[in-house]
């Protein structure tokens, strides 16, 4: 086959056709479903045995007419369908609810479910309104003197940001700031604040009322890495300052400005086809041993990935799983560096899908959040490795990209982490818009310190925090910027076996031990000292230089 040829997907696998598909969903509906349902009137109790083979069926046909929408988003012929197979899933579902029996205890439990019902209706309207006021909220406009306009949106903004042109990113910064953030920085804080109180609601109703203190809705687990960062975030905060320097410096400049902080050093005319991309993953994460090796192959031969750029199709990059079926990837390949890295972060999400299907002991039916994050950004670090090993000329900028993936990446979670718990203890900080921007540029100048010049626009960036991500969710990328940066230092025989045996109960519940297999120990927070050490070191490796 072709590049071409295997960078597409293989949905087949799934169903030949979307004909068949409609069709085994139209027998689930007007025959299984009825079939069911009248066993349960009928006073016969419904075990979930009897209903697997049929939810599996749905999850089956969801996942196909999924991938099918994400190739081609601008149809909307797609969403109907997955709505209606959504509904029949939870239907079936309510067919064996435990819960049968008619209480007070479960009226109570209807009025809070019609509540959070309302609360989840009231959120998703706040976040369609959020993504269409940074997405849709584009300007055309002309950013230098050959008259080219550019679009300006949240979708292409931090690309923009790349461009080698200081000028034309000092433009584009201002003009996205100017025009969009500052322009609709009241109605971003209505929805914040209307956000926020469902997530107060939303706790008391789960009897988690939250402590602030506690960085806002916790898990045990999550809370005692959030609070082992905090204990040495000046620690992370002055690597992070001299990383600030570095940047200048290898970009020749005394200072810094916030749209310098995205402009990417790596030489644009170093470029991957996809089939040299492919191989530097696969030669990348051979480093893995031989069975990860071998899964990496068969997701390129069975066509696991839909790779190219095609008009209609999503832009982003995923990877969708449901059990008992391989995983898909979804990239838009451009052949750049950081689309280089993107493939080999979804492919470490696939490869740690397959393997925790086939080894799935406990029958859990999820990946523990908190561990989701480490397989997919140990792979991008593997890619910068191998990178600084083949073009050697270059290798100080690969160095400073593993520094920019995990250092910077940590710091700018912690701000958002840090900014969200105040702001959720404050009362009526809507009508105070002004103290939200301060404490914005109080964070700010704590991690930033005074290398990058802050400007006028510095304090509006809190309006670009993506509000509708869970804290819990940030916390795993936190802890899979450290994690991944300690695996890939400590590069042994042993460790690499650990790590196989990580990916492969990442399904079980007891997150604490799981993660001992990588060296994490959640008790003592020794893994934390561990990643500033190796921070330290390359930061080191530069001022020798």
């Amino acid at each position: 086959m072709t590049s071409a040829e295997v960078g597409k997907w293989n949905v087949s696998q799934l169903y030949k056709n979307e004909k068949m598909a409609l069709k085994d969903f139209k027998c689930i509906r007007e025959n299984e479903f009825p079939r069911l349902k009248q066993l349960c009137d009928s006073g016969k109790q419904v075990v979930f045995c009897e209903c697997s083979d049929v939810l599996f069926q749905l999850k089956k046909i969801y996942l196909y007419f999924q991938l099918s929408y994400l190739l081609d988003i601008q149809s909307k012929k797609y969403l109907d369908i997955l709505e209606e197979v959504q509904c029949l899933y939870g239907e079936m579902l309510q067919l064996f609810d435990p819960n049968k029996d008619s209480t007070i205890a479960e009226i109570d439990a209807e009025v809070m479910e019609q509540l959070m019902l309302k609360i989840d209706s009231t959120e998703q309207g706040l976040s369609d309104r959020y993504y269409s006021i940074l997405y849709e909220s584009g300007l055309s406009v002309c950013v230098n003197e050959q008259g080219r306009k550019i679009d300006i949106n949240q979708s292409s903004y931090y690309s923009l940001l790349m461009h080698e042109e200081r000028d034309t990113r000092r433009v584009i910064y201002n003009i996205f700031n100017e025009k969009i953030l500052k322009k609709y920085k009241s109605e971003l804080a209505y929805i914040l604040s209307m956000h926020i109180e469902n997530q107060h609601i939303t706790s008391r109703i789960n009897n988690s009322f939250r402590d602030i203190g506690n960085a806002v809705d916790l898990s045990k687990e999550a809370l005692k890495i959030y609070t082992s960062i905090s204990k040495n975030i000046n620690e992370y905060a002055k690597c992070f300052q001299s990383y600030l320097k570095i940047n200048a410096d290898l970009m020749g400049l005394d200072y810094l400005y916030p749209f310098d902080l995205y402009y990417e050093l790596i030489p644009n005319y170093i470029k991957f086809d996809y089939s040299t991309g492919i191989e530097m993953v696969k030669k990348a994460c051979s480093r893995l041993g031989k069975e990860y090796k071998e899964v990496i192959y068969r997701a390129i031969e069975e066509q696991w990935i839909d790779a190219f750029e095609s008009k209609g199709k999503n832009k982003g990059a995923f990877c969708y799983h449901v059990e008992g079926i391989h995983p898909y990837v979804l990239v838009n390949y451009n052949e750049t560096i950081e689309e280089l890295l993107v493939l080999a972060h979804e492919l470490g999400h696939a490869i740690n899908f397959y393997f925790m299907d086939t080894t799935n002991e406990e029958g859990n039916t999820s990946v523990h959040p908190l561990v989701y994050e480490i397989p997919a950004i140990l792979n991008e670090l593997l890619v910068l490795r191998e990178l600084c090993n083949d073009l050697t000329k270059h290798r100080e900028l690969f160095i400073f990209k593993m520094l920019e993936r995990n250092l910077k990446g940590l710091i700018t979670t912690m701000m958002e982490i840090e900014f969200i718990t105040i702001i959720s203890n404050m009362e009526s900080f809507v009508l105070d818009q002004d103290k939200i921007d301060s404490i914005w540029e109080e964070l700010w100048v704590k991690y930033y310190g005074s290398k990058v010049v802050r400007g006028e626009y510095v304090k509006y960036e809190w309006v670009n925090i993506n509000w509708f991500q869970s804290n819990e969710d940030r916390v795993s990328y936190l802890l899979g910027y450290i994690a991944s940066f300690n695996i890939y230092e400590s590069d042994s025989k042993l460790m690499r076996t650990h790590y196989m045996d990580f990916l492969k109960r990442g399904k079980s519940s007891d997150v604490s031990n799981l993660l001992k297999k990588i060296n994490i120990d959640l008790e003592s927070g020794d893994y934390i000292q561990q990643n500033i050490e190796v921070i330290e070191k390359y930061i080191s490796e530069f001022n020798k230089q």
